[in-house]
């Protein structure tokens, strides 16, 4: 399985010292115990993540490329590009995992990861034993922190076809939208055979907010979710404090 988005910038990173010329350009001085020695990017990788690591060759490394790329004067200068390219097998686990578990997006976190690592870089002491370490640590928790504070909005499918099968308004794309702002309705009754049958026509005032509810409460039960409602509310009864009741109001005489 790839751990690395081909959009991503740690495939960027990767792509860039592929470059023969780049590669073969790129020497680091190192110290071992038979004096100083200089390494390939390769070669400083076998050192620094190897399974046979020297420790003290591998802390000569990160504070050469540390102290290179605080110093760096020259945007387009190798050493920023070089230090990233040595943490990467030191990050992409994590990046993998906040991936997987979060469900976010690699090239951004691979981003979030960069950043955090070239700002810290700025106030850090090349000479301090734990400065690689601090770098990483900087870029990890950077990374978890854009997750968890990212908002992802998950697609539900299905809400769409319970639309479409219950016809509820709306669910035609191709229908015109009603007209929320009307505020009366008529309705036309045919009176009866007889002198005392009616003979006008009743009309019933309505505010925006109570259409509004018999709108959304014809919509919940074409989805069917009174039932949800139902289980949701307080099981306590509570003490009735009264009765309501509706009646025709009688013509005064």
């Amino acid at each position: 399985m790839a751990l690395f988005h081909s959009s991503g910038v740690f495939a960027a990173v990767r792509r860039h010292f592929n470059d023969p010329q780049i590669f073969d350009s790129v020497r680091l001085s190192a110290t071992s115990k038979d004096g100083h020695v200089s390494l390939s990017l390769t070669e400083a990788d076998e050192v620094l993540h190897g399974p046979t690591a020297d420790e003290d060759m591998a802390a000569s490394i990160w504070r050469e490329v540390i102290r290179e790329a605080k110093d760096e004067a020259d945007p387009h200068g190798p050493w920023r590009l070089v230090l990233i390219r040595l943490a990467l097998p030191r990050l992409t686990g994590t990046v993998y995992r906040i991936c997987t578990r979060l469900r976010a997006s690699r090239p951004d976190i691979e981003s979030e990861m960069v950043i955090a690592l070239l700002e810290t870089l700025r106030s850090l002491d090349p000479s301090c034993t734990d400065a690689p370490a601090t770098l990483l640590k900087a870029a990890r928790g950077e990374a978890w922190r854009f997750a968890r504070s990212a908002r992802q909005v998950i697609p539900v499918g299905h809400i769409e076809a319970i639309a479409k099968d219950h016809d509820h308004p709306g669910a035609d794309q191709n229908s015109e939208p009603e007209d929320y702002e009307r505020q009366e309705a008529e309705l036309e009754v045919t009176p009866p055979a007889g002198p005392d049958g009616l003979h006008s026509t009743l009309r019933f005032r309505l505010s925006t907010a109570q259409l509004e509810g018999e709108r959304l409460g014809e919509l919940a039960g074409r989805l069917e979710l009174h039932e949800v409602v139902r289980k949701a509310r307080r099981t306590r009864r509570k003490r009735r404090t009264g009765t309501t009741s509706a009646h025709p109001r009688r013509r005064r005489r």
